[in-house]
């Protein structure tokens, strides 16, 4: 291998760790954080969605 050869090796060697890193912490963070987000919001709505069929359910049993 010559020094150049090794040289390229080694810049495409830091840049996959670089990303591998990015990659990691994106996981850790961001993407646990908009999981999160999305869990409470789904959570919300439904809690809103059950609350509206039992007042439709009480409306139809006083008609």
């Amino acid at each position: 291998m010559t020094g150049e050869e090794a040289k390229t090796l080694s810049d495409e060697t830091v840049g996959l760790l670089r990303t591998i890193m990015d990659l990691k912490e994106i996981e850790g963070g961001i993407s646990k954080k908009r999981e999160k987000e999305f869990h409470e919001m789904f959570s919300s709505q439904w809690i809103e969605e059950i609350h509206r069929w039992l007042n439709f359910l009480k409306d139809a049993k006083k008609k």
